[in-house]
């Protein structure tokens, strides 16, 4: 017969019940993770119907004294696709024709904080969720001046996990509402402004009045960047790829690359260019660059990094032309994001860099594709596509629409691009 002491017999209970807990915890874990991507799957599945009811949800809310204008495009063929985006008319380079961006920083943002054990809680969520995500300081966008052209945009900082556990989680609330409710239901509660039933966007951003009032919250986002290069045998490239189920913003959609959080990784007081961001982010994602890159760095340390962003940087004005196309802000975070065009003008950058090209984790590594060029039809065809991401998509449209005077191969495609409405709301 075997004995068992007091002592011996509790160490084994409490053994007993890790072990169980630890089981519970991976079961809650994995139950939380097929509901996270059963969420995610139906957003990117029904991005126009959830576009419309977030116009919806925000048209009826309390609105700004200064105009705010939604996104609508109308096709030849009558069809119409409002995207979830909001901005001002002067933001947009298809009513201000001259529209420039200028930046600014003042400063870390102070009056943001998380409570640790609410982080805590939302990091949890994360890694359940099969996030990649990672620390570090982002920049908040805390004013925009105009002084026609130029829309001075003001930068400050705040750490990314505030930002993720806070108005980042507001994207994640409206998913799962879909995976518990289905489409039908979450898109009628959108509609009818059942406030209560989305705790988060109640807390965060309500209304569009909340939505712009910048200097009040946190306004992360960042550049979205159409890349046309042109070849030496008179064709023009496009980078466009599908996102990795990985990445927490936008996965398995559409977007021209880079698409990035603007936010600095050595001195904030540099970085807060948004222009040097680009060509960072350049280094990052299409040319194999390091996410985390460590030891003793200068801001511009990508630069001596990247033969093919070093001719851009050295090359300002003369190989290329870095276009601002739209300044706006989306209705599932509140972010904004900053399109442009990157028209490369010297046909010999692509002869010498594109084999060097290799995407990073954040996209797709089954779906990946080769370059899209004009003289294939490939641009035809994605004007039709209906998995873009839909700011992405603005990016494309407004890319090409204003490359078409300046390359014939694209000039084609004119009759074929959606009319841009802004309607004030």
């Amino acid at each position: 017969m075997e004995y068992f002491s007091i002592p011996s017999m509790i160490e084994r209970l409490l053994s007993w019940i890790k072990k169980g807990n630890s089981l519970l915890k991976q079961r809650a874990e994995h139950r939380y993770r097929r509901r996270y991507a059963r969420g995610m799957q139906l957003l990117g599945a029904n991005r126009r119907s959830l576009g419309e009811a977030l116009l919806a949800f925000y048209s009826a809310g309390e609105t700004p004294t200064t105009p705010v204008h939604s996104v609508r495009y109308i096709y030849p063929t009558g069809e119409a696709l409002d995207l979830p985006l909001v901005t001002r008319r002067e933001y947009v380079r298809h009513t201000a024709p001259s529209l420039g961006f200028s930046f600014a920083y003042s400063g870390e943002a102070k009056a943001f904080e998380i409570d640790a054990k609410a982080l805590a809680q939302a990091q949890a969520r994360w890694l359940a969720a099969g996030l990649r995500l990672w620390g570090g300081p982002v920049f908040s966008l805390q004013s925009v001046e105009l002084e026609p052209p130029t829309a001075s945009l003001e930068f400050r900082t705040v750490e990314f996990f505030t930002y993720r556990a806070s108005y980042g989680e507001v994207f994640d609330e409206l998913g799962l509402a879909l995976a518990d409710k289905g489409l039908t239901s979450t898109l009628d509660d959108l509609r009818t402004r059942r406030l209560h039933l989305f705790p988060l966007r109640e807390r965060y951003m309500p209304d569009l009045r909340r939505v712009m009032a910048l200097e009040k919250r946190i306004c992360a986002g960042g550049p979205i960047v159409l890349i046309a290069a042109r070849t030496e045998d008179n064709d023009l490239a496009f980078i466009i790829q599908r996102r990795s189920d990985q990445v927490s913003d936008e996965p398995l959609a559409l977007t021209p690359v880079p698409r990035a959080f603007h936010g600095p990784e050595v001195d904030a007081s540099v970085e807060y260019d948004m222009t040097l961001v680009v060509l960072r982010e350049m280094w990052e994602e299409l040319f194999g660059g390091e996410d985390r890159p460590s030891g003793e760095l200068s801001a511009l340390h990508f630069i001596d990094k990247c033969p093919a962003v070093r001719e851009l940087f050295d090359g300002r004005d003369t190989n290329h032309v870095l276009a601002p196309l739209g300044l706006m802000w989306d209705l599932y975070r509140g972010n904004f994001i900053a399109s442009y065009c990157l028209h490369i003008t010297d046909p010999t950058w692509w002869t010498r860099h594109s084999r060097a090209m290799k995407l990073n984790w954040e996209f797709d590594v089954i779906r990946k594709n080769t370059p899209v060029f004009a003289s294939r039809g490939g641009l035809a065809t994605l004007l039709d596509a209906r998995d873009w991401a839909l700011d992405s998509y603005f990016a494309f449209i407004e890319g090409v629409r204003w490359l078409a005077p300046r390359e014939e191969l694209v000039s084609r495609l004119s009759s074929e691009l959606p009319r841009l409405v802004l309607s004030r709301i």
